[in-house]
């Protein structure tokens, strides 16, 4: 069992964490993603390199630095959904809870953040590995047995439609349009979305 101690331990980690992301996305942001160096974050944000290093294995992780959370989001619906309701109503589900919180995995983090990842080769490569994994790990979820490519072609499917909408948000973002307007043409959008796919997927992840 884990002591006070232990937990305020790893609360710490986590406010520490959590603080140099912050500061390092807020730099990156005023100088650019390639002109800031791990040591410029460090120094902003008043620790030692190698703690930043601790924290972050890649500098692209301190600007994604959910990564992991938005890898597992899709395979963590299917896991912990009710007995009775089907894949895909996980998987709207998902995407509806995410809208309605404005979630900033879905891209809600301001202009000035989409446009530095848009900015950024490194940034977009990261995030397309990023979400390819997220498509991964659903077919992971999803697979009844090794080289089950019916569940791949499936997870495809419905990661596609989470991809697609993610960049469709921030093209909406960076155009100016009102962050409400892009909610409801995004939530019109993944309902015509995942209905035309539900044809294609094998019935026991429909109902």
């Amino acid at each position: 069992m884990a002591t006070t101690g232990d937990g305020l331990r790893e609360r710490k980690k986590r406010q520490t964490r959590a603080a140099i992301s912050q500061t390092a996305t807020e730099l990156f942001a005023r100088q650019g993603f390639e002109q800031t160096t791990i040591a410029d974050v460090a120094r902003e944000a008043g620790v030692a390199k190698m703690t930043v290093t601790n924290y972050f294995a890649l500098k692209e992780d301190l600007v994604l630095d959910r990564r992991a959370e938005i890898i597992d989001r899709l395979a963590s619906a299917v896991r912990s959904r009710d007995p009775d309701q089907p894949v895909l109503g996980a998987i709207r589900a998902a995407f509806e809870h995410g809208l309605v919180r404005r979630d900033p995995t879905y891209g809600f983090l301001g202009r000035r953040f989409a446009e530095m990842v848009r900015g950024s080769a490194a940034l977009l490569a990261s995030e397309r590995s990023m979400l390819n994994a997220q498509e991964q790990a659903l077919a992971a979820e999803l697979a009844r047995a090794p080289g089950d490519v019916e569940m791949e072609l499936a997870a495809a499917a419905l990661a596609s439609v989470f991809r697609i909408l993610y960049y469709e948000g921030r093209r909406r973002l960076l155009a100016g349009e009102p962050t409400d307007e892009t909610v409801s043409a995004l939530r019109r959008l993944a309902s015509d979305g995942f209905d035309r796919i539900a044809t294609a997927l094998p019935p026991a992840l429909v109902s």
